[in-house]
This record gives structure tokens, sequence and C-alpha cells, in this order.
């Protein structure tokens, strides 16, 4: 999905969340409009699976709006990339 919506009472779309299965390495950076980082994981120990909307998920709310993710992983020894945008409805 490319939208989500936290903070609505309807208990869906309330994260952004990255299915990982099988991945060996992964890094997640989620940029706001003007390319300030507003979320990062980039440690598979420590990775968090989703992005609640909040600056590094315990901060200040970020506006509604669009974002833009940069998502690299490591899957069966290759390298991938993947790049996109995500909207935050408020």
């Amino acid at each position: 999905a490319n939208v989500f919506t936290p903070g609505v009472k309807d208990d869906l779309n309330d994260e952004l969340r990255i299915e990982s299965k099988g991945v060996e390495d992964i890094s997640l950076v989620i940029f706001n409009r003007w390319g300030s980082e507003v979320f990062n994981s980039k440690s598979i120990e420590n990775w968090n699976y989703e992005w609640n909307g909040q600056v590094q998920n315990s901060g200040a709310l970020c506006p509604a709006g669009s974002y833009f993710y940069l998502l690299n992983y490591n899957l069966k020894g290759q390298t991938k990339q993947v790049n996109g945008s995500v909207t935050l409805i408020r």
C-alpha cells in the first residue's frame, strides 16, 4: 500500500509496514518532501518493521503529506534497492 492513516481509529493501515521474510540485511530510510530524514532502521537485529508516522517512531507527529523512502536489502546474496513514495493521511 502507498497510503497509511496513523491515528485514525479504524485499526486499518496504521503503520507503513515492510515484509522482510528471508531478508539477510535491510535498511529503510524515509524522508519528508524537503529531504530531511524522519525515520531510519538499518540493523536486522534491531529491525523495526513499521513506521508509525512519527519522527523515529517516538518523536513529533509528522504532518500529513507525501514521504519518500529508500529501501535496500539483501536476499539470497543479491542486493536490491527500491524507492518510492507513500502518503500519510491524518
